[in-house]
């Protein structure tokens, strides 16, 4: 819980420091035209690249992620894939592996997603949102009858380390937090930013 509140106030500030960008200077670009706005064209240049290498290790690490759901997904329906091709190479102890195969294929279908459009991006984008709010409902639901107060003592078995540490994680899961600018008229607002941390705080907290 404690770690949910730490990556809440982490990524909120970070979405208030891409809201300065993006008012500060109202055009495409994110950090990479801040940068060459306010420090120069060799500054953006480095930031540019800074971003290329982090969009690379958060699309990894999503890929990844979602390639474990998809096995999982094809097990429950019986259909298992090849050892070989369902991790990178030395990820798996014991196990000899080559390609992440299924990483690949979900990579794939999210860059051809993207490259029809905004609009449907957007659109698939809402409706993975509401099922994930969906499920995230589903199991309050469920779960509040199982609520055991004796599991709560102690509250921080192993202290602020893994409080910490858990926090850097759920962080990163929101690498690419950022505020862009939007039509006139269409501004987010202090009421509409607190009504959403609000519900983040209430769904996971």
């Amino acid at each position: 819980m404690m770690s949910f509140i730490l990556a809440a106030i982490a990524c909120g500030l970070a979405a208030l420091a891409y809201a300065e960008f993006a008012s500060t200077i109202p055009v495409a670009g994110s950090i990479y035209t801040y940068s060459c706005a306010t420090l120069g064209e060799l500054a953006a240049w480095v930031i540019g690249w800074d971003l290329m290498l982090e969009y690379g290790l958060a699309t990894s690490a999503v890929s990844v992620g979602w390639s474990g759901y998809l096995q999982s997904l094809l097990l429950g329906f019986g259909v298992g894939l090849p050892t070989v091709l369902t991790a990178a190479p030395g990820a798996v102890p014991g196990q000899f592996t080559l390609f992440n195969l299924p990483a690949f294929l979900v990579m794939m279908v999210i860059t051809a997603l993207l490259s029809i459009g905004i609009k449907e991006s957007a659109r698939v984008n809402n409706v993975m949102v509401a099922i994930k709010v969906a499920v995230v409902l589903m199991v309050i639901g469920v779960g509040v009858f199982h609520v055991t107060p004796a599991n709560w003592h102690p509250f921080m078995p192993n202290g602020w380390n893994d409080v910490f540490g858990a926090t850097a994680v759920m962080f990163f899961a929101f690498i690419r937090l950022r505020e862009r600018p939007r039509p006139s008229g269409r501004r987010w607002t202090a009421c509409q930013m607190i009504a959403c941390g609000l519900g983040t705080l209430i769904l996971y907290v």
